[in-house]
C-alpha cells in the first residue's frame, strides 16, 4: 500500500478555540500493533475514507491505543468514552442483524443538486523533502460545525512503528481543522502510512464516526505548479468577485478575478484552476486515450468556506477532470486548465475565506504518488505540498442610479464616480476614490429614514448605524443611522429581489490626504444621503461578524457545550492551562 487519501462525510475545525497536542514517538503493546497495522490495511484504496467497525474488537483497540497515545482516557474524557460505547453497540446491533456499516459518498462524486455543504475527512498530504523526515496533515470539515469535534493524524513506518501522533479537540466548532502530527523521524527510510482518525458530536447531539482514511507513500513529485488562482493585484490574498469588475485598468482593484458570475443569486463559485505535476518517472497512461486510465488515478477538487463549514467539491471532477480537453499528459508531466471550475452554489457566502485543496494520486511507472495544492491552515510546505494564497470571494454593491454625495457638496449618480474623485466623508471631510468596481445583482435592500432619504443596496453591503457598521440586510425599522445632517430613524426596510439582473457599483476609498483610513468606520461616505462602508469595510465587516459568532471566553464556550459533554471540557480547559509557560 503505498499512497491513499481521504474526504468524506464530515468533521471539522475549530471554531473559537482549538488546541492540537503532539505525541512523541511512542510503544505500542504487540497486540495493539498488529491492530493499528489491520485497520491501516483495512483502510479503502485511493484515500477514500470508511466508517471504523467498532463491533470488531481489534478496531476498537486499534483506536483506543490511539487516544490513548494523544492522552485522551476514560477518565479526563468520560463522556468521549461513554458515546464510544453507544456507537459500539449500534455497531453491534447492525452485525447482529446481518446488516453493513453504512457506506460513505466517494469523495470524488458529483454534488449536483446537494443543497448543502457536505461533511468532510481528509489526509491533505504526507510531507517530507527526504523520506526521513515526515509529517502529515489530517483535515476535516462540518458543515454548520459540531459540539465536539477530535481529529488525530499518525504516521507510521514499514515496521508498523508509530513515527509521531498528534490530535486536535474542538468545542462548538468543526468547521475547518487542518491538524498537523508535528515532524518524525523515519529512522527506517522507507513507505510510511499517515492514517487519520475523525470522531466528534455533531450540533444535533448525534455521534460521527469514527472515520478513518489512509494516505500511504514512499515517493513524491519532482514540481509542483499552480498557475492559477493566484494574486495579480496588491492584495495578499486572492480576491474572487463573483459579480463585479475594475473598470478602470489604470486603478488599482482587490478584484484578482470577476466578474466570474454575473447577474445570478445565489452565484455559482466559479474561478480559474490552472497548474501541473511533474514527476521523477513517466506517468502510466491508457495507450488508447494518451491519459491515465479509469480506476488508476485518484483527484479531489474541494472549497471550505472556514466559517460556515462544509465542503463543496467541484461538479463532476473525478472522470471529467482526465477527460477534459485541456487536461494533457506528456511524458513525467500532467497540466490541467480549468476555465472555470464551478462549485456551485451551496457553499456560496458573501466575503467568506475558503480553503481550496486539489489532491491528485498518479501512478508514476506502477507507483502511486501524490501531490497536494492547498491553502489549509497550519499545512507545511514540502516537495509533495504546496501551499496558496488565502482565497476570499467578494458580492456586493451600490445600486446604479444612487446618488454619492460629493466632498463640495453636489451629487453624482454612482455609475459616474471616478478614480480620484472626491467625496464627503463620515466627518464631513473628504475621502477620495481609490478604485471603483462594477458588477450585477438581483436583490436589494431598499431603506427609508425619517427625513425620507432612501437608498437601494445589496443585502451585505455595510451601512452605519448608531452601533457601527451593520449589514443592510440586518437592519430593521426604528435603527439609527446617519445623513450628512446627523441621526435619523430607519422608518422602511424593504428586501426586493427581480429576475432581471441590475447594474450595482462599489467603491473603495482613502483618506482626503492619500492615505490608509486607519480607524475602517470612518472609510465610508454617503450614497443615497445614507452614510455607508466602502468595499473593504464590506468585507472585514463579514469577517469580523463570523469571528465573533464563534468568539468568547472559556466560561461562554462552555455554556455553548451540552451539559453531558462538562467534565471533558473542564478537563480539556486545565490541560490547556497547564500546557501553558509563564
Amino acid at each position: 500500500m503505498f499512497t491513499r487519501w481521504i474526504r468524506t462525510l464530515g468533521l471539522a475545525s475549530l471554531g473559537l478555540v482549538a488546541i492540537a497536542h503532539a505525541g512523541e514517538p511512542a510503544r505500542l503493546s504487540a497486540q495493539e500493533s498488529n491492530d493499528l497495522r489491520q485497520l491501516i490495511d483495512s483502510a479503502p484504496e485511493r484515500g477514500e475514507a470508511a466508517l471504523m467497525d467498532l463491533s470488531d474488537p481489534a478496531n476498537e483497540r486499534a483506536y483506543r491505543a490511539l487516544l490513548r497515545l494523544n492522552g485522551l482516557t476514560p477518565e479526563n474524557r468520560p463522556h468521549l468514552y461513554r458515546t464510544l460505547a453507544q456507537v459500539k453497540a449500534a455497531h453491534l446491533a447492525l452485525r447482529a442483524n446481518g446488516e453493513a456499516l453504512p457506506a460513505l459518498s466517494p469523495r470524488n462524486a458529483a454534488f449536483i443538486g446537494a443543497d448543502t455543504p457536505s461533511d468532510d475527512y481528509a489526509v491533505l498530504n504526507i510531507g517530507t523533502n527526504d523520506w526521513k523526515t515526515i509529517d502529515s496533515t489530517a483535515f476535516s470539515t462540518m458543515f454548520n460545525g459540531s459540539h465536539y469535534s477530535n481529529t488525530m493524524v499518525t504516521v507510521t513506518n514499514d515496521q508498523g512503528e508509530v513515527i509521531k501522533t498528534n490530535h486536535a479537540e474542538e468545542w462548538d466548532g468543526g468547521r475547518d481543522m487542518a491538524v498537523d502530527s508535528g515532524l518524525g523521524e523515519n529512522n527506517t527510510g522507507g513507505a510510511i502510512d499517515a492514517l487519520g482518525v475523525y470522531y466528534g458530536e455533531d450540533n444535533t447531539g448525534k455521534p460521527y464516526g469514527p472515520v478513518y482514511a489512509v494516505m500511504s507513500g514512499g515517493y513524491f513529485p519532482k514540481q509542483i505548479n499552480n498557475d492559477k488562482p493566484v494574486v495579480t493585484t496588491t492584495n495578499d490574498h486572492i480576491v474572487v468577485c463573483l459579480n463585479r469588475a475594475n473598470p478602470d485598468p489604470s486603478a488599482p482593484t482587490e478584484c484578482d478575478y470577476g466578474p466570474t458570475d454575473p447577474g445570478h443569486m445565489p452565484p455559482n463559485i466559479k474561478f480559474p484552476f490552472k497548474g501541473s505535476v511533474q514527476y521523477f518517472g513517466n506517468i502510466d497512461v491508457d495507450p488508447a486515450t494518451g491519459k491515465p486510465a479509469k480506476g488508476s488515478y485518484s483527484v479531489s477538487l474541494s472549497l471550505t468556506g472556514r466559517t460556515t463549514g462544509g465542503n463543496c467539491k467541484l461538479v463532476d471532477i473525478g472522470e471529467s477532470f482526465m477527460n477534459d480537453p485541456n487536461t494533457k499528459v506528456n511524458g513525467n508531466t500532467i497540466t490541467w486548465d480549468l476555465e472555470p471550475a464551478d462549485f456551485g452554489t451551496v457553499c456560496w457566502q458573501n466575503n467568506e475565506y475558503y480553503t481550496l485543496t486539489l489532491a491528485l494520486m498518479l501512478n508514476i511507472e506502477r507507483v502511486p504518488v501524490w501531490a497536494t495544492i492547498t491553502n489549509a491552515p497550519n499545512t507545511k510546505p514540502t516537495v509533495s505540498t504546496l501551499i496558496t494564497k488565502d482565497l476570499q470571494l467578494q458580492y456586493g454593491c451600490i445600486v446604479e442610479g444612487t446618488p454619492i454625495l460629493m466632498a463640495d457638496g453636489s451629487l453624482k449618480a454612482v455609475e459616474d464616480v471616478r478614480r480620484g474623485d472626491r467625496l464627503r466623508g463620515r466627518d464631513g471631510g473628504p475621502v477620495v476614490v481609490e478604485w471603483r468596481t462594477t458588477g450585477w445583482d438581483t436583490r436589494s435592500v431598499e431603506l427609508t429614514d425619517s427625513a425620507g432619504r432612501n437608498v437601494r443596496l445589496t443585502p451585505l453591503h455595510p451601512v452605519a448605524t448608531r452601533g457601527g457598521m451593520v449589514q443592510a440586510r440586518e437592519l430593521k425599522v426604528g435603527d439609527v443611522i446617519y445623513g450628512p445632517d446627523g441621526e435619523s430613524r430607519l422608518v422602511e426596510v424593504s428586501m426586493q429581489q427581480v429576475p432581471q439582473a441590475f447594474n450595482v457599483y462599489n467603491l473603495g476609498v482613502l483618506g482626503g490626504d492619500g492615505a490608509f483610513i486607519a480607524e475602517r468606520d470612518d472609510a465610508a461616505f454617503f450614497a443615497g444621503s445614507v452614510l455607508v462602508g466602502d468595499a473593504a469595510v464590506q468585507g472585514e465587516l463579514a469577517r469580523k461578524r463570523a469571528a465573533a459568532d464563534r468568539a468568547g471566553s472559556p466560561a461562554q464556550l462552555r455554556h455553548r457545550v451540552p451539559a453531558a459533554w462538562h467534565a471533558d471540557f473542564d478537563n480539556w480547559v486545565k490541560e490547556q492551562a497547564a500546557s501553558v509557560k509563564p
